[in-house]
This record gives structure tokens, C-alpha cells and sequence, in this order.
């Protein structure tokens, strides 16, 4: 069995610095000496990756899309993530935590927890952009950050001026920072890498109860544009403004994505019943 999350042919291509077309014109002892050694970044080889696959006995994949790299022959099943419900829904602003952190009374809050990588760098500085761009323009917005950064961003003092940066933090916490949060912002355009991913955050932000802003890629391809949440087409700094502009001008705008993010989170974020069609899927495999 094999599992699949990302367009791994994408992520490699960060990873050596050469498209693929070019890695696999290049002798298989060539392309070796470019891999990272397993233990510091695992990754897929461009030479075996598609026999890999042909081997399988069944694929599960985290989207829809990833089933572009399934062999005719292999049977597969998409598996949405969930997220413990219990632990985001609702989540509560607490304003002696406001308060501790520096955030402004008259402060709107954009939070963004996750990891950054070669692969997302661009798509997390044009949310830097947005902020910076939405202080230009008279909203006052602070970016809360948790995460670790695997790649420099090379942020000068004009973007991180706005910016809260919290490091990695234990999951338990990061309930308490979506309760700040006005505004949940999913950057990114459709691609080669987006397309072909499930932000691990966005169960959470959906079952939060928030407004939530994300491109028309992955997910949003599910998403009822102005129902459930705001879609973006190009995910660059002035389309968020756009966006996060639009939702603090219009409140019953918000409070609709609000209720209806719930319940897109109540109905297809559910471990119970992923679990359900896993277990089905091995037995049919099997």
C-alpha cells in the first residue's frame, strides 16, 4: 500500500534545483549525488518513483488530483483529513493572551500556523506582502505566526514589522491562537504543487468557526465561493487585501463563511468516517 500527500515529482524538483524533464535525461549516479541523504529530507527518486507505484497492491491519496500519478491497474481511495473536533471548534479570543502578546485593541489578527519549505516559500511571503500592504492602506492587522522555517525568507524589518512569530508550538496551544484570529488566510494559487496538496491546516481553520480566505486549488475546488469561504485566483499580496478588505467592511458576509465553514468542517472532517473507508479499502484490497 501506498500513501500519497504531495506531488512528489514538484517537491523534488525544489529539492535538486532541476526540473524533471532535466533529472531524468541524467544518468541515475548523476541524479544520486544531488539526493539529500534520507535521514535529513526524505524524498521519492525521479528513476523509480513511477515503478514504485506500479508495484502497489492499492493508493490512498490525501486529494482527488494525486490520482493523476495512478497506474491504470492500482486500485485507489481518497482520504480527506480531519482534525480532533473537540479541540478547534468554537475557539475562544482571549484577550489577556491578546494582551501579553502586543496586540493592539483596535488590532485585526490574520494566523497562519505551518512550516515553510522551498515549496511554499513564495506563497507565505505574499501573505507577509498582504499585511504589510493592508498597514500601508489604514487597516491595522497583525500576522500571528507559529511554525519552523526550513527555508530563509529573506524578510527585511519593512515585512516583519507587523509580524508576531511564535516558533513551533505544542498543538495543544494552537487552539487559543485561531480564537484571535479575524481572519484565516490560506495562500497560494493554483500550480504544479498547490493543486496537489491538503493544507494540513485547514480542517482546523474550517471547524474554528472563522472567515477563511484560500485559492481555487486543492480544496477550494470543494469550496462554494462566498458560501463557505472566499476564493482567490492568483494569491498574490494585493488579491488577500482584496479579500480580507472585503471581509471587514462586510459583516454579514463574515458571520455567513463563519457558520457555514462549521459546518463544511462537521460534515467532511470526520476521522471516524475516514477511518471507516480506509478499513473497507484494505479489506476489498485484501
Amino acid at each position: 500500500m501506498i500513501h500519497l500527500e504531495d506531488n512528489e515529482l514538484s517537491v523534488l524538483e525544489f529539492v535538486l534545483g532541476v526540473s524533471m524533464e532535466q533529472a531524468l535525461a541524467m544518468p541515475r549516479e548523476e541524479v544520486d549525488a544531488l539526493m539529500p541523504a534520507p535521514e535529513e529530507l526524505p524524498c521519492t527518486h525521479p528513476h523509480y518513483f513511477q515503478s514504485f507505484l506500479e508495484g502497489a497492491a492499492g493508493l490512498s491519496v490525501i486529494i482527488e488530483t494525486l490520482n493523476d500519478f495512478k497506474p491504470d491497474h492500482v486500485p485507489s481511495v481518497v482520504l480527506w483529513p480531519s482534525c480532533e473536533s473537540s479541540m478547534f471548534l468554537n475557539a475562544r479570543c482571549d484577550r489577556n493572551l491578546r494582551r501579553d502578546l502586543g496586540i493592539g485593541e483596535g488590532e485585526r489578527v490574520i494566523f497562519y500556523p505551518g512550516a515553510v519549505s522551498e515549496p511554499n516559500k513564495e506563497d507565505v511571503l505574499s501573505l507577509y506582502k498582504a499585511v504589510a500592504l493592508l498597514n500601508q492602506k489604514g487597516h491595522s492587522f497583525r500576522l500571528l505566526r507559529t511554525g519552523v522555517d526550513f527555508c530563509d525568507l529573506g524578510i527585511g524589518p519593512e515585512l516583519n514589522e507587523h509580524v508576531i512569530s511564535l516558533g513551533f508550538r505544542p498543538r495543544e496551544e494552537i487552539p487559543q491562537y485561531l480564537g484571535m484570529a479575524d481572519v484565516l488566510v490560506q495562500p497560494g494559487a493554483p500550480g504544479h504543487f498547490n493543486d496537489y496538496r491538503f493544507p494540513s491546516k485547514l480542517p482546523e481553520f474550517f471547524y474554528a468557526g472563522k472567515p477563511v480566505v484560500m485559492g481555487r486549488t486543492n480544496l477550494g475546488g470543494m469550496i462554494r465561493d462566498g458560501v463557505d469561504a472566499l476564493l482567490m485566483e492568483r494569491g498574490d499580496p494585493d488579491e488577500i487585501v482584496e479579500k480580507v478588505v472585503l471581509l471587514t467592511e462586510n459583516e454579514e458576509l463574515a458571520a455567513t463563511l463563519e457558520k457555514n465553514a462549521r459546518a463544511f468542517a462537521e460534515k467532511h472532517f470526520n476521522w471516524r468516517k475516514t477511518a471507516a473507508e480506509l478499513h473497507a479499502f484494505y479489506k476489498s484490497i485484501l
